[in-house]
């Protein structure tokens, strides 16, 4: 019997950037392309900040019925690889499967960052899987999921206090979930802004990933991670138990807890006195005990 593999990607605007990097004059592979699409371009989404007027543009354009999407995904789709450095590396990664390992079914989970652009590219890739994606992964199953967007993800400093409890509840989980169901999960951390990728792939690494995979920059392959044994510290374990839901400062002092200690890592938070683990946090362990 085969594999079963759930994918985790996430998603960021690397579609966009390629284009505008090939389209001149307005056309592309001697193919004039649309108005719009070249007014959209010269502006450069790519690397339109998490306010600017075009995230709202692309978010109303995120869908097939868009006639801009219908051009973009005919572009990408035909040739994925060039213009998509999630499906890139997916190829990538399929074709260094060693023959004698057979997959028989794949799930792909897509997460943009929560920005118009990347939902934009990340309903491309989704539409381009669930049209192509037996032939470009040599797959005879392939399923695609609809997108998962966190909250928070990809828009700044508010991330790392919003941002952090849904990807735990909505990828962490997921992990768990998939690996309980008999799945092999790969954490594709190709994609995105850096500092969000590098929590996904830490998380994944403190969960039930089987696999974490990047696209080298430099080398144009794909590298598989190590799958470290990283967990958090028996001591912060212990005293974070000992935090519980809820306790006075003074009587954590009593325990020996360096509260101070827990509050510039970032686990607690202290409220009138009361010191309570940060609500990220408090989801994190409950995963990593599911593993």
């Amino acid at each position: 019997m085969g594999w079963k593999l759930a994918i985790l990607n996430t998603v960021g605007t690397s579609i966009l950037s390629n284009l505008e990097g090939s389209v001149k004059d307005c056309e592309l592979g001697g193919k004039k392309l649309s108005q719009t699409l070249c007014q959209l371009l010269s502006k450069r989404p790519s690397r339109a900040s998490p306010t600017d007027p075009l995230q709202e543009e692309f978010n109303k354009r995120a869908t097939p019925s868009d006639p801009v999407f219908r051009e973009v995904l005919e572009i990408v789709s035909g040739d994925p690889g060039r213009f998509s450095a999630e499906l890139n590396s997916l190829i990538a990664f399929f074709n260094s499967l060693p023959a004698r390992h057979s997959v028989d079914e794949v799930e792909v989970y897509l997460y943009p960052t929560d920005t118009g652009t990347a939902r934009f590219c990340a309903n491309i890739i989704n539409e381009v899987i669930r049209e192509h994606g037996s032939k470009l992964f040599g797959i005879t199953k392939v399923t695609p999921y609809e997108p998962i967007v966190v909250k928070g993800f990809g828009i700044g400093p508010a991330f790392f206090s919003e941002g952090l409890v849904e990807l735990v509840d909505k990828y962490a989980r997921l992990i768990v979930s998939k690996a309980r169901q008999g799945f092999k999960v790969v954490v594709n951390a190709t994609a995105g802004f850096k500092p969000e990728t590098t929590y996904t792939a830490l998380i994944a690494l403190m969960s039930c990933a089987w696999r974490v995979i990047y696209m080298h920059e430099s080398f144009r392959e794909v590298v598989e991670l190590p799958i470290l044994p990283i967990g958090i510290r028996q001591r912060y374990l212990d005293e974070l138990g000992k935090v519980g839901n809820g306790a006075p400062r003074y009587v954590l002092a009593q325990q020996g807890v360096d509260v101070d200690d827990l509050l510039e890592r970032g686990l607690v938070e202290e409220r009138d006195g009361v010191v309570r683990p940060k609500e990220w946090v408090r989801k994190l362990l409950e995963v990593i005990n599911e593993c």
